[in-house]
């Protein structure tokens, strides 16, 4: 069964290159990438500082794993310490329905 993992982050640093000027979670995708069952990973800006991210693997221990490696990363990272100033609020759980049409 497949298993989604989501956070909350507050933002406090933006990537100022990027338009609009967001936080970049590039250095932690390689992370969640390498876990067994990834499937996919979706960084939202909600506005008013508020980023978002949905991480999709195929099983819950993909998913603990994620959130896991993503909190270790954000101790022993100190610019990302500086970016998501405040621990994010996470939320897991198993995915009981779903859609979805393929983009072209």
């Amino acid at each position: 069964m497949l298993s989604v993992v989501s956070s909350v982050h507050e933002a406090a640093c933006v990537c100022v290159t990027c338009s609009p000027p967001r936080p970049r979670p590039v250095t932690w995708i390689p992370i969640i990438f390498r876990i067994p069952g990834f499937i996919a990973y979706y960084w939202v800006d909600a506005g008013n500082g508020v980023m978002v991210s949905t991480s999709l693997f195929e099983t819950n221990a993909g998913a603990e794993e994620s959130n896991r490696q993503v909190k270790l990363w954000r101790l022993n990272t100190p610019a990302a310490s500086a970016a998501l100033p405040t621990p994010p609020t996470v939320t897991a759980g198993q995915v009981v329905g779903s859609r979805s049409r393929k983009h072209a």
